[in-house]
């Protein structure tokens, strides 16, 4: 009980010198804010038109991390898997297979032959060269099993209740 003590009063230590921590470089107009506000993570992926515009022109030109940031725009403020593959698709070109990853899941929540043929594919290209193998081999078997269903349905079966709202234009 004894050998508890000093790392548990440590720990709660910690943890109220954390709660209790704000930014000393808060700006008077930043602390007049509710700092209550209630943001989802995804919002860091949001742009504005104007960014939309700049980083789609570069990302037509070829650059690969304005493409992943549309696609990440159309994934998690859209919901527009469709638009997250488009961009994907140019980003991939940079041999990140994290990317790859990412085109792989989105076809197949797209569902249909073409793409889901594609995501095997894919899962199948960059097993060697992912961070965790295990992780995509998994991916590859749950495809594998389920590749009638993914063809049908995509990822969300027609009977499912979750219904995900878009960040920009829900009311």
């Amino acid at each position: 009980m004894r050998d508890l003590f000093i790392p548990t009063f440590c720990f709660l230590a910690l943890c109220a010198v954390g709660c209790t921590y704000q930014d000393r470089a808060q700006t008077s107009e930043s602390a007049d804010q509710s700092s209550y506000e209630i943001a989802s993570g995804a919002s860091k992926f949001d742009l504005s038109a104007a960014e939309q515009e700049s980083v789609r022109v570069a990302a037509l030109a070829g650059d690969s991390a304005a493409a992943k940031r549309l696609a990440q725009y159309y994934s998690f403020i859209e919901l527009d898997t469709a638009q997250s593959v488009r961009w994907l698709r140019i980003a991939v070109h940079d041999g990140d297979p994290i990317t790859a990853q990412n085109l792989a899941y989105d076809l197949r929540t797209l569902g249909g032959l073409d793409n889901c043929t594609e995501s095997l594919e894919i899962l199948k290209r960059i097993r060697d060269s992912y961070s965790d193998p295990e992780f995509i081999d998994d991916s590859i078997r749950d495809l594998e099993s389920d590749f009638q269903q993914c063809v049908k349905h995509g990822r969300w079966p027609p009977n499912n209740s979750f219904k995900p709202t878009p960040l920009r234009g829900a009311a």
